[in-house]
């Protein structure tokens, strides 16, 4: 489904633009292309607002379920879940957001990635994800720790 100024069932490709929000049912999928600069992938039950779609720097909105978000090309990927932010450069990176829990696992597949948030005290931390790096995150908490493999 997606939304811009009314709900609408998507049911073949069609054309998305900044500011519309993205939610796959609890069945659907949703696999959108932003040419050679991206990848965007949303599984069941996920929603995901497209803030920006200048070619210099996507930026996404998740703030539910599970999705994938590949960059392809020389501009990174900008994700914000719950108060997360993760800057993709050219890489593969799931996302998975527990709007109940507050609870947020990125895991890096390919390329690097930057994850920042403020800790509870509102200092600001920056973590650098390599390839294989799975970093969880409590957003009611504040607190983000990496995941022995």
């Amino acid at each position: 489904m997606r939304t811009a100024t009314e709900p609408a069932k998507l049911s073949e490709p069609a054309i998305i633009q900044q500011g519309e929000v993205l939610i796959a049912s609890d069945s659907g999928k949703i696999t959108v292309n932003f040419g050679p600069a991206a990848t965007l992938t949303l599984f069941p039950e996920t929603q995901v607002e497209i803030v920006q779609t200048l070619a210099l720097n996507l930026v996404f909105n998740q703030t539910q379920g599970s999705a994938q978000y590949q960059a392809t090309g020389s501009s990174p990927i900008t994700v914000r879940s719950l108060n997360l932010i993760v800057n993709l450069d050219n890489g593969l990176l799931n996302v998975d957001t527990g709007k109940e829990t507050g609870e947020i696992i990125l895991s890096l597949k390919t390329g690097q990635a930057a994850v920042a948030y403020n800790s509870p005290d509102f200092i600001s931390k920056i973590w650098q994800l390599e390839p294989g790096d799975v970093f969880s995150y409590d957003s009611n908490e504040r607190k983000g720790y990496f995941n022995a493999p």
